[in-house]
């Protein structure tokens, strides 16, 4: 039989099991810190150590929220060993200005339409390559691969503030060859 007290500890258990079922169920997911999100993608996402393609990047900056954000910008620098091949793709508006390594982009993120279905925030899309290192300095990238993150938010004229972030990254596949060893075979 059952006392009080355990009866007691049994209904606090299971009223507490409830109310963190609903509070995870009810919960929003996160936001980004601002209307300008960001996302970003790249292929391949697997190569082998002998992969001697290039990557292609792309990048999506969308404003999903009214008015117009002003001022504007998405930066990405590329990580250590890569270097900036060519665009295949770049906005038409706003400053591009691409040197060395490290692409910024400022300008005005027009606010999305008003009638559209479904809804579309406005966006500007980058898409460029980047060439690998040679083979010698591939095994350098093996640990976590190789991990590429833009940020895109507003300035507001002595600060860029950060709203939201992306990574993309490719993961490096090293094979091991072992030798086929056969004992005491006859045939």
């Amino acid at each position: 039989m059952k006392t009080p007290q355990k009866m007691l500890l049994i209904f606090g258990i299971v009223a507490a099991l409830c109310a963190l079922i609903v509070t995870i169920v009810g919960a929003e997911p996160a936001a980004p810190n601002g209307p300008i999100v960001i996302s970003k993608t790249v292929s391949p996402q697997v190569i082998d150590l002998n992969y001697r393609g290039v990557l292609t990047y792309t990048i999506v900056v969308s404003n999903t929220a009214t008015p117009v954000v002003l001022n504007a910008y998405m930066k990405d620098t590329l990580p250590p060993l890569l270097t900036f091949d060519e665009w295949v793709t770049s906005p038409t508006v706003g400053t591009l200005n691409q040197v060395g390594d490290t692409i910024l982009w400022t300008g005005t993120l027009p606010a999305p339409p008003s009638n559209p279905t479904p809804y579309m925030p406005n966006v500007i899309t980058f898409t460029f390559t980047a060439n690998l290192p040679g083979p010698e300095s591939m095994t350098l990238l093996l640990g976590n691969g190789i991990v590429n993150t833009a940020v895109a938010g507003h300035t507001d004229g002595t600060i860029n503030i950060v709203e939201d972030s992306d990574t993309a990254i490719t993961r490096i596949r090293r094979s091991i060859y072992l030798p086929l060893v056969i004992r005491n075979f006859t045939p």
